[in-house]
């Protein structure tokens, strides 16, 4: 998925709480969204309770709004989910503004690469960051997922930590 830009806070005044975020527009410029919902949870219920379910003609009643944007949200988890999936199993990797796939490059050179990138993994762990985390942040997916292959394939194999050719 792409990146999505932080939610700044506005303003919260403990019923209502506005945040606003940077969209990016065709032309290259940004502008600034905002969108306003209740503080917290407990007010988002009372809130929904209160919803009508009847609308003027034509019009979509507050309850069935609430309703719609609850099912888009659920949807749009579940499609994270699974293009978080299919990224962790891509082997393919962005390098100097190209798209790549990791299983074309030599297998020496994709082992040295990933034992360098393994290796920045490490390290970040030792400075504290989470696992998923570090591997998430260098983008670490595509060549784990080129690693898997290789070994499936009987090219490479795990040796501690330490991708070798066989």
């Amino acid at each position: 998925m792409p990146k999505t830009a932080p939610d700044v806070l506005v303003a919260d005044n403990g019923n209502e709480r506005t945040s606003s975020f940077t969209v990016g527009q065709p032309d290259g410029s940004k502008t600034t969204a905002s969108y306003t919902v209740p503080s917290n949870p407990a007010k988002w219920q009372a809130a929904v309770l209160e919803m009508s379910d009847t609308a003027p003609t034509g019009e979509e009643s507050p309850l069935a709004l609430a309703y719609r944007l609850y099912c888009i949200a659920v949807r749009d988890k579940a499609r994270q989910a699974v293009y978080e999936q299919a990224a962790q199993e891509s082997t393919y990797k962005v390098i100097a503004g190209q798209r790549k796939n990791l299983l074309d490059f030599p297998l020496a050179g994709f082992i040295r690469a990933y034992n360098g990138f393994k290796a920045q993994v490490e390290l970040l762990t030792m400075a504290g960051t989470d696992e998923a985390a570090a591997e998430k942040s260098i983008g670490f997916g595509p060549f784990r997922a080129t690693a898997n292959r290789h070994i499936a394939d009987g090219k490479a194999r795990d040796n501690g930590g330490v991708l070798e050719a066989v």
